[in-house]
């Protein structure tokens, strides 16, 4: 995922941002963000796999890819849940103010 300390750094942005950006449409229940973020995680690591696949270089550069992929799965998985914790977090801060304000009211 990273040639550099730079580049890792911006993917890990990237992948913690994707669920900020898309969960809004998952809906307000956990079940649909968790599996919402885990389709996320499912199509990051096919795009990775397809892009190892498709460039030589990679292919015989390592022969050590279940390695490879198990690291890859991590590196990419902890940035997706971080975000889809902070939209479940944001929401469930949301609700709770809401339910707030509307019992506050006379």
């Amino acid at each position: 995922m990273a040639g550099s300390p730079r580049s890792l750094l911006i993917g890990e942005i990237t992948l913690c941002l994707l669920p900020i950006v898309t969960l809004w449409f998952a809906g307000s229940r956990l079940k649909n963000a968790l599996s919402a973020t885990l389709a996320l995680w499912a199509g990051v690591m096919i795009c990775a796999v397809i892009l190892w696949i498709a460039t030589p270089q990679l292919r015989k550069d390592s022969n050590m890819w279940p390695i490879d992929l198990v690291f890859l799965a991590f590196q990419t998985g902890v940035p997706l849940w971080a975000g889809c914790l902070v939209v479940l977090t944001v929401r469930s801060l949301a609700v709770y103010a809401v339910k707030n304000l509307t019992r506050s009211k006379p």
